[in-house]
């Protein structure tokens, strides 16, 4: 018999765990009462996970994972003291919240008010602005002048792919216009040196 322990490997339905008080223990065979654990079913996945007893797993989510650390800093000031910590101490950890969360004594609008976690949110919210506004161009204007441009070069170098199509700019055997902006792009600088 061995206790049972926080993060040891036993799984929640193990037929010798005991859960009592005061004492919580595992049976090992040899030991009385100990029963043999059923074999694993042929028809059970083999790929199956077990969770094991552990702690709470680290939040992924930023917002999350900044109240978390709102929630130990606060508990740093009020035990810090009486439990003696010697590491990490509350000063350098405030001073990092205040860099995720905002300096609320520092300037209005900068970065150092407005904290990490607003500034990474709002360069996401600008670059999905800024691709969403290069996709209304690429497929505007853009594939609008390559299309009059595939035309022109249908004039000159006939329907079929040869190599005047690729020395205007067009991919090997291809006479369309590139569905993708890079594509176009490409395609653009070839027919401006064309």
């Amino acid at each position: 018999m061995r206790p049972l322990l926080w993060g040891d490997g036993t799984l929640w339905g193990d037929i010798n765990a005991y859960w009592g008080s005061p004492a919580s223990y595992v049976l090992e065979p040899g030991d009385e009462n100990y029963r043999v654990p059923a074999p694993p079913s042929a028809l059970s996945n083999s790929n199956s996970t077990h969770k094991n007893m552990s702690n709470n797993p680290t939040p992924t989510t930023r917002t999350i994972l900044t109240a978390v650390a709102s929630g130990i800093h606060a508990g740093q000031l009020t035990h810090g003291a009486s439990v003696g910590l010697l590491h990490h101490l509350a000063p350098s950890m405030d001073a990092v919240l205040k860099k995720l969360e905002g300096d609320p004594d520092a300037a209005p609008l900068s970065a150092a008010n407005k904290g990490s976690q607003l500034l990474y949110r709002e360069c996401v919210d600008a670059s999905g602005d800024a691709e969403a506004a290069l996709k209304t161009l690429s497929d505007g204007p853009v594939k609008t002048w390559l299309e009059g441009y595939r035309v022109l070069m249908m004039g000159i170098h006939g329907k079929k792919a040869n190599d005047g199509w690729v020395a205007a700019g067009f991919t090997t055997g291809s006479t369309s216009v590139p569905k993708n902006h890079d594509a176009r792009r490409a395609l653009l600088v070839a027919a401006r040196a064309y």
